[in-house]
């Protein structure tokens, strides 16, 4: 009985001392946003499975730490519940394009982890909050930043942009916001608009920043030109001057004129 309490005791205390399930999430969290391949294995299972968009062993899971570092992947807990056998989660994701490029709403993931032996065997992610808003946003100003690194730098290649992604994005925030403007309108008008209505054209097809090619919409002949734009009016010119489009949106331009017409970007 006299050896008893102090077992006891020792017994509580090391109890105390492990860390709870909330906290293994935490640290996998902290561990994974520092991108620590050692600490990250040291708090999920050999037999780890993670089920989200992709399905991933715990290799795979690791390796997938390369790609999340090289856009500064981060995760930030919203929420946690501590369900006994399971933890629940919400965690808000943003990446460098994220922040430098003023997403919002970011995208928020709830997620189960499930555990063996103080580990986590498991993450699934059981849905996705704010995708699409996320997904349109990201679109409006991701694709005038990629007319910017072509037109600067003639860079078609992804796998050169990911490892300066900070500095050229960096870059482009910078610019004035009429200089923005002026990229994120060429980078729109890229691609086959359509039209409907028009009288005499059919299709207007823009490539980079001065070529059009004019289909007419009786004979359905093409001949190429040029174009400039002047803040939210398109130039285009003819042997017979000017036509010309406003910018309506970034799918639709508005004809003015002979050009007069909806044209719908159609690609």
């Amino acid at each position: 009985m006299k050896n008893f309490f102090p077992i006891f005791v020792c017994v509580i205390l090391f109890s105390s001392c492990q860390p709870s399930k909330e906290d293994v999430v935490k640290n996998l969290l902290e561990a994974e946003n520092s991108f620590n391949k050692e600490k990250v294995s040291q708090l999920i299972a050999d037999d780890f499975m993670y089920y989200g968009t992709d399905t991933l062993n715990k290799e795979e899971y690791l390796s997938r730490l390369d790609n999340l570092k090289s856009i500064d992947c981060q995760g930030e807990i919203l929420s946690i519940q501590d369900l006994d056998s399971i933890v629940r989660t919400e965690e808000q994701m943003r990446n460098v394009a994220d922040l430098l490029l003023d997403i919002h709403p970011l995208i928020v993931q709830r997620r189960t982890y499930r555990f063996a032996d103080k580990k986590v065997q498991s993450i699934t992610v059981d849905s996705v909050l704010n995708y699409e808003e996320s997904q349109k946003e990201i679109n409006e100003k991701w694709v005038p930043f990629v007319f910017y690194l072509y037109d600067k730098y003639g860079i078609e290649d992804w796998s050169k942009v990911t490892p300066d992604l900070k500095k050229y994005l960096s870059e482009y925030t910078a610019l004035s916001i009429s200089e923005k403007k002026q990229y994120k309108n060429y980078a729109f008008l890229q691609g086959t608009y359509e039209s409907k209505d028009c009288v005499f054209y059919k299709k207007l097809i823009f490539r980079g920043k001065k070529t059009v090619t004019i289909i007419d919409a009786i004979f359905g002949f093409p001949f190429s030109t040029s174009y400039e734009l002047d803040e939210d009016i398109v130039k285009v010119r003819t042997d017979r001057g000017d036509l010309l489009f406003n910018i309506k949106d970034s799918k639709t331009l508005i004809g003015e004129g002979f050009a007069g017409g909806t044209f719908i970007r159609v690609n």
